[in-house]
């Protein structure tokens, strides 16, 4: 089991820095192993900590959540995107009044990028993060998380961010 060290609250999910992690988004959670991962059902799927999350200190919270769930980081690095790079990611978006917010925010500083494999990673991955943003009311830009919403996306995502 996982533990913070300190007596101090934790900036962003305002609970005692003893709490567990899991206890943040499930308070009461009953001990699950990792689930057997199968190559054949194994999707891989991007996960990118923006800015305000490494900002924050939230980057052990997020990985704990995602290792909580079942699922495997393979690869992982901290980088800061380009602005091409950023584009790309968030293509679907372009021409959107937000768009130009985005690419902004996520070319800010640092991010960390995260290859995520595991039975169904989209989904559970996707639930993390909408977990995340409806638990803390977080919205755009500074909304701590990014992960692929489709496995073609999640592919192309890992492309654009050097980790296939």
């Amino acid at each position: 089991m996982i533990f913070y060290k300190s007596s101090i609250m934790h900036p962003i999910v305002n609970m005692p820095a003893t709490s567990k992690i899991c206890d943040i988004l499930d308070p009461a959670p009953s001990p699950k192993p990792a689930p057997p991962v199968s190559c054949e059902k194994t999707m891989k799927t991007l996960v990118m900590i923006k800015p305000d999350g490494v900002e924050m200190k939230c980057i052990g919270l997020i990985i704990g959540l995602i290792e909580y769930d079942g699922l495997q980081i393979t690869k992982m690095k901290i980088d800061t995107l380009s602005a091409l790079q950023a584009e790309d990611l968030y293509d679907e978006h372009k021409g959107k009044q937000y768009f130009d917010r985005n690419i902004k925010h996520v070319t800010s500083g640092h991010v960390v990028l995260m290859q995520v494999e595991g039975e169904d990673a989209i989904t559970k991955t996707r639930h993390i993060v909408d977990e995340i943003r409806s638990r803390f009311d977080i919205e755009l830009p500074k909304n701590l998380v990014h992960a692929s919403s489709e496995e073609n996306k999640a592919l192309k995502e890992l492309s654009v961010v050097n980790l296939s």
